[in-house]
């Protein structure tokens, strides 16, 4: 183990190659952390430290931060484990939410190493809710979501994502499941810096239900929030469905009986355990 980077208004990084439990003990990956000051963690490789070395942390320079780190530990991810636990996600989700009537439900079609919520949508729409997709029409506007079944030709819909074209029918969703690139136990969302979500619910006439949709290695301690930013109801990771606010107090409890073969939980970044 040896000490890394020194990173502006944060930070001692511990990092090396550790084994890697996610793909077996034969394998080694990149150690991150992401924990604020005052916090310690005793890692796999030995104790984790976050701490600021300014009296006035930067928000915006902390995210930046926590997104590279973030990035690079998803990416660092097995294609095949992640599609194991964007299924698992996907159907603790479908059992949690419980929904109470038909939904008009905003999903996302996964760029990269983003967690999939495709079986998901496909199991929303077949229950007989309204599945959307998000568009991308102007680099500083709100988001368009338009009608999406299973059988919907897609288009090229901004950064990389797709969507129905614009015959599609556009609507307003009272749901929407969000990507992310981390998140913490208050629902503050880490997305990618572009404010497309925070710009599209504050646009909408009515406040939509925030899920978000991720990998339980993505939970972080803290992270720093800002007036601009809006906290999800709740996180559906491949352990379960966590609730956050009570806007969602229809959800269920987790399944008493997990899925065959769940996928295994990968210890949060800054809670790794010995």
């Amino acid at each position: 183990m040896r000490v890394g980077s020194n990173f502006p208004g944060a930070v001692l990084i511990l990092k090396g190659a550790v084994p890697d439990r996610t793909r077996g003990f034969g394998h080694t990956a990149p150690t991150y952390v992401s924990r604020f000051p005052g916090s310690v963690s005793h890692g796999q490789g030995g104790t984790f430290i976050y701490r600021s070395t300014m009296a006035d942390r930067d928000p915006k320079a902390e995210k930046a931060e926590f997104r590279r780190v973030l990035r690079l530990w998803r990416n660092s991810l097995d294609p095949a484990q992640r599609d194991q636990w964007s299924r698992a996600a996907a159907g603790h989700a479908q059992y949690a939410l419980n929904l109470p009537r038909a939904l008009t439900i905003g999903g996302y079609r996964a760029i990269g190493s983003e967690a999939d919520p495709l079986p998901l949508l496909v199991a929303l729409s077949d229950a007989g809710h309204r599945v959307a997709l998000p568009v991308v029409t102007e680099r500083d506007a709100a988001l368009v979501f338009r009608l999406w079944s299973a059988e919907t030709p897609l288009v090229p819909a901004g950064f990389g994502t797709s969507a129905p074209g614009p015959h599609a029918e556009t609507v307003l969703p009272d749901l929407l499941i969000v990507p992310l690139l981390g998140y913490d136990g208050s629902g503050t969302r880490l997305g990618y810096g572009g404010g497309y979500y925070d710009r599209t619910i504050a646009a909408l006439p009515d406040r939509p239900l925030l899920v978000g949709f991720g990998f339980s290695g993505q939970r972080c301690d803290a992270i720093p929030a800002e007036p601009h930013d809006i906290a999800l109801d709740a996180v559906v990771t491949e352990t379960g469905l966590v609730r956050v606010t009570a806007r969602l107090a229809f959800a269920r409890d987790p399944a008493p009986n997990p899925a065959p073969n769940p996928a295994p939980n990968p210890a949060p970044l800054g809670q790794r355990k010995d």
